[in-house]
């Protein structure tokens, strides 16, 4: 019998959960879009039966990680404790990957060429675009969650710098090739990369450079598209 409750109990929730998930417009519309991606690179597949952009997929689905945990963390009622710890370690190791796929467009043109560009580059851009707003979406709800911890101004300020370090994730990932799950199966030979970035000018410079210009261009971007209201997350929430 306590099996049959906890089960019952556990439905519940993921049911409460999926509807607020679905409340509002914008996890339909990102579904829709992530879809069409996916929907792109298997037709490319098909037609030239070349897998040169199946990685795009991967990449989508860690993509997609950090929000799925910010999601739970918004929409859940967790409270201060150990489990709320871990999901916020989770959405922070993994929310680079977000952003991270915007950066694939620099495999446009790379490879045997057995699709046209313009296909390519619209398959790579919507790719990107899904990885941004995955970002900004999963980001927001997390700096709200922060409002209510430390208030609007330090979690602004906090959002600032969180989006510079996920820049210098991203860098990481792209030019020295680290993925997440290396923090714990290549923590050592990570940190040594990461030390020697700060021994070599040319490369901390390179660094700094990239880190500075990819930060600010995303706060940027995240700050106008808060202002214009491309998603109301108060109203899902309180649905």
């Amino acid at each position: 019998m306590d099996g049959i409750a906890f089960l019952g109990r556990s439905m519940s929730c993921i049911i409460n959960y999926l509807k607020k998930l679905y409340s509002g417009d914008t996890t339909f519309c990102l579904t829709i879009l992530s879809g069409f991606s996916v929907f792109l690179t298997l037709v490319r597949v098909i037609i030239s039966g070349h897998a040169l952009y199946l990685f795009l997929v991967k990449n989508l689905i860690l993509a997609i990680i950090p929000w799925f945990v910010s999601t739970i963390i918004y929409f859940g009622e967790n409270k201060k404790g150990f489990r709320l710890h871990v999901l916020v370690f989770l959405w922070i190791i993994f929310f680079p990957n977000s952003f991270y796929l915007m950066t694939d467009i620099i495999h446009l043109g790379k490879g045997i060429r057995t699709a046209p560009v313009w296909f390519d580059a619209i398959s790579l851009l919507s790719y990107g675009i899904c990885g941004l707003l995955f970002g900004i979406v999963s980001l927001k709800m997390m700096e709200e969650k922060a409002c209510e911890l430390i208030g609007r101004k330090r979690s602004a300020v906090l959002r600032v710098v969180f989006i510079y370090v996920s820049c210098f994730g991203i860098f990481l990932g792209r030019f020295l090739r680290w993925n997440t799950w290396d923090l714990f199966m290549n923590f050592f030979n990570l940190a040594s990369d990461v030390a020697g970035l700060f021994f070599c000018l040319p490369k901390f410079l390179f660094v700094c450079k990239f880190t500075f210009v990819a930060g600010t261009f995303l706060n940027l971007l995240y700050i106008v598209l808060v202002h214009f209201n491309v998603k109301n997350l108060e109203e899902k929430r309180q649905a």
